[in-house]
């Protein structure tokens, strides 16, 4: 069935852009789990834009002195400055940093979708996830040893 959708998704730019949504959304649910911003909304569209300028870049190989992977560095450039927007400095801590490295993991994921890579897209989107919720509940454990009596 798995083999189904990812064939589906590959022969069609509905199908990825439809993937694409549905990995943003996962990534979303994550940071809403973690009760961070930004959220559901907008790792849900940027994973699609992402996908739609991978499926440009993909479109435009076919011509002459066309470069799909041009693109993929510009998403990557430009996400960077909504990641940057992301990340704070509040007296001695930073805040944002995973919420800014999962906006710039989101485009890239969306342009793997993009691009066609759907299975790379779907397995680094669920280990991603995994992994962060394992370090989740391993920080918190890791807060309640070291805890400082006040």
């Amino acid at each position: 069935m798995v083999e189904n959708i990812i064939d589906f998704a590959k022969d069609s730019y509905f199908g990825r852009i439809l993937i694409a949504g549905l990995l943003g959304a996962l990534i979303g649910l994550e940071r809403e789990f973690a009760r961070r911003d930004p959220s559901l909304k907008t790792f849900t569209v940027l994973c699609i834009a992402s996908a739609i300028y991978g499926i440009l870049g993909e479109h435009f190989s076919s011509l002459d002195r066309s470069d799909p992977t041009r693109i993929a560095g510009h998403v990557a450039a430009g996400v960077g400055f909504l990641g940057a927007g992301a990340i704070f400095k509040y007296e001695s801590k930073i805040l944002g940093l995973t919420s800014a490295a999962l906006v710039w993991f989101a485009a890239a994921v969306g342009v793997c979708v993009g691009l066609g890579l759907i299975r790379l897209a779907v397995e680094v989107t669920l280990i991603t996830i995994l992994l962060l919720y394992v370090l989740r509940l391993l920080h918190k454990a890791l807060d309640m040893l070291v805890q400082t009596p006040e």
